[in-house]
């Protein structure tokens, strides 16, 4: 779990180039808001075209930060070499179809600073597998996420609920 000065750079990289596409939005707004006050075309268009630019600069640095976590996550991915395959950490069956799964997510260690991926994992058959990410994953619709989880998680025994609340304090992202 070794963090570096690395992450700091990430996200220095993209507060800087955000903050230099903003800026660069805001002086384009401003210019319209007077253009639109004077009833001057050519500058609403100047300040159209200006926007416009700003919008695409945003994009790109966003893209590019994209692509870097893209790439640290593919890289993590490629260098895995995980354990040997075992029952399923929560329901301790299927080894046959179990899967492996980061503890700290990938994604999640690249946001956290991670200088190199933390491969520490556990084995889960697929339905188990599904539901840890479900319940890992950013959702919009909070409800909608619930209820998928919910049919699978009132199926669980208590000793499996629990090693389910353990993995994702492990991960740390449990409530």
């Amino acid at each position: 779990m070794k963090k570096s000065a690395g992450h700091v750079f990430r996200y220095k990289y993209l507060a800087v180039g955000m903050a230099q596409a903003l800026e660069k939005r805001r002086a384009a707004l401003d210019l319209y808001e007077s253009a639109e006050k004077s009833q001057n075309r050519e500058m609403m268009a100047d300040a159209a075209e200006a926007l416009l630019r700003s919008e695409r600069a945003l994009g790109k640095v966003l893209r590019e930060a994209q692509d870097r976590k893209d790439q640290w996550i593919e890289a993590a991915r490629r260098n895995f070499r995980p354990s040997r395959r075992d029952v399923c950490f929560i329901c301790q069956r299927f080894e046959a179809v179990t899967e492996a799964h980061h503890v700290v997510r990938l994604a999640d260690q690249y946001d956290r600073g991670f200088e190199d991926p933390d491969h520490e994992h556990v084995w889960l058959c697929p339905t188990h597998h599904a539901l840890l990410h479900l319940l890992l994953a950013e959702r919009d619709d909070e409800a909608a996420h619930g209820r998928i989880a919910a049919s699978v998680i009132m199926e669980l025994n208590d000793e499996e609920y629990h090693k389910v609340l353990k993995l994702l304090g492990l991960s740390g992202k449990g409530k």
